[in-house]
């Protein structure tokens, strides 16, 4: 049989190119008939483990709604005069009735400012506002942190981000992004 259609296609290759045109004419007139469906509940295999432990950590931990603001400034956040503006913008923020907490570079705990023992950090948490932090240490980590490293501080050391978590409201995502754009362009 696969002799055959290798005959044809040799012995008549005119009559060969237009069959595969009309195959390849007909498949493509048919696309708009196609769809794929990629959800996750086809994707995954009837008793997959894996994908039961998904649905069970979205139960769990549900969707967050998080907004990340980047701050940026001509110098140095770190200098004193861009912490407080930092601190300010922060306080501002959680006054907003919709925002539940921000995550800052004020309120991470480091762990190398200054370098201390497992020990010694899980006693006690270091940041910038707690006042405990070495602020001789800190650009470096935040420079060299693979947690924090362009991840919350820019490698330039001009720009950071502020994770703003929302409360559960009735509003809308778009009109939370309003009143927060709102509020930050006020401050």
């Amino acid at each position: 049989m696969l002799n055959s259609i290798f005959n044809f296609l040799i012995k008549k290759p005119l009559a060969a190119s237009i069959l595969l045109i009309a195959a390849v004419g007909l498949l493509v007139s048919q696309t708009h008939n196609f769809s794929i469906d990629a959800s996750i509940e086809y994707l995954a295999l009837e008793g997959n483990n894996n994908f039961a432990l998904y649905e069970q950590t979205q139960k769990t931990f549900e969707e967050s709604s998080d907004i990340i603001v980047s701050y940026s400034s001509e110098n140095n956040f770190l200098e004193p005069k861009q912490l407080e503006h930092l601190r300010a913008l922060r306080d501002e923020l959680l006054a907003l009735d919709i925002v539940d907490s921000v995550d800052s570079i004020l309120d991470v705990p480091l762990f190398r400012s200054p370098p201390l023992s497992i020990i010694e950090l899980a006693r006690d948490l270091i940041t910038i506002d707690n006042g405990k932090a070495d602020m001789s240490f800190i650009a470096a980590e935040f420079n060299n942190s693979p947690i924090y490293s362009n991840n919350l501080v820019s490698s330039d050391g001009k720009t950071s981000a502020l994770i703003i978590n929302l409360k559960e409201v009735d509003e809308s995502i778009d009109n939370a992004n309003k009143v927060l754009t709102d509020a930050v362009v006020e401050i």
